[in-house]
């Protein structure tokens, strides 16, 4: 099922990102029993982070690179503000 779902992800390069619904709403018409979003799910958890697809396919994926990179930037950010938090709370001193 994951070449299947990676397959239709390279080919649909004009469905728009992987990070949207129309890319998923589309390819969930192809997977009956799976919702879309189980399916964007999927990519996201086991297929894009596998190292084997992101050698492959590296070529293919084109403007998805930029959308990977700013949920990458995203998620380092709320782990920035997390630590700030946790090293505020520690810091601070009590009269």
């Amino acid at each position: 099922m994951d070449e299947r779902i990676l397959a239709f992800v390279i080919a649909h390069p004009e469905r728009g990102s992987v990070s949207g619904k129309k890319l998923w709403k589309e390819a969930a018409k192809l997977f009956p029993g799976k919702t879309w979003q189980s399916l964007k799910q999927r990519y996201k958890k086991f297929i894009a982070t596998s190292s084997t697809t992101n050698k492959s396919s590296k070529a293919a994926r084109g403007k998805r690179e930029c959308g990977a990179a700013a949920g990458e930037k995203r998620n380092m950010n709320k782990r920035r503000k997390k630590l700030s938090n946790a090293t505020r709370i520690h810091t601070t001193t009590y009269c």
